[in-house]
Formats: structure tokens, C-alpha cells, sequence
């Protein structure tokens, strides 16, 4: 199970702040996340993980990096 609390990958923290418009949508992926899923922090991670995959592909990450991540936020 990932953890609400996760620290996101570095990859991840560099494309937001770097791409403020992929910052805005990802802040919108989250908050329709909550709204949907309010006591369910695994269907929380889990809606998000597609997201932060294609961002850290796009980062340059390898297919072992993208799997661990992948791992990291399925859920339990």
C-alpha cells in the first residue's frame, strides 16, 4: 500500500515547478481525487499514479525506475 505521505519523486518535484501549467493540472487531478475518494487514501494514490508515471517518463526516468514507482503506489 502506498502512504499518503510519500515524499514524491524528485523527478516529479522538478517537472511541477518547472512546468507550472502541468503544476496546475496535477493540484486539479488531486482535488477531484479527494472529492471522489475522501476516506480512501489507496484509491487516492492509486488515481494519481498514471499521472506521475507519464511525468517521470517524460522526465527521463528508466522502466525499473517507473516500476518501483509504479510498486510504491498500488494498491495494497
Amino acid at each position: 500500500t502506498g502512504s499518503a505521505n510519500a515524499d514524491p519523486p524528485a523527478g516529479l518535484r522538478d517537472a511541477l515547478r518547472a512546468h507550472p501549467e502541468l503544476a496546475a493540472e496535477y493540484g486539479a487531478l488531486k482535488q477531484e481525487l479527494a472529492r471522489r475518494f475522501p476516506d480512501d487514501s489507496d484509491r487516492y494514490i492509486a488515481g494519481k499514479t498514471e499521472f506521475i508515471l507519464d511525468v517521470l517518463r517524460q522526465q527521463g526516468f528508466t522502466d525499473d525506475e517507473i516500476a518501483a514507482v509504479r510498486g510504491i503506489n498500488q494498491l495494497g
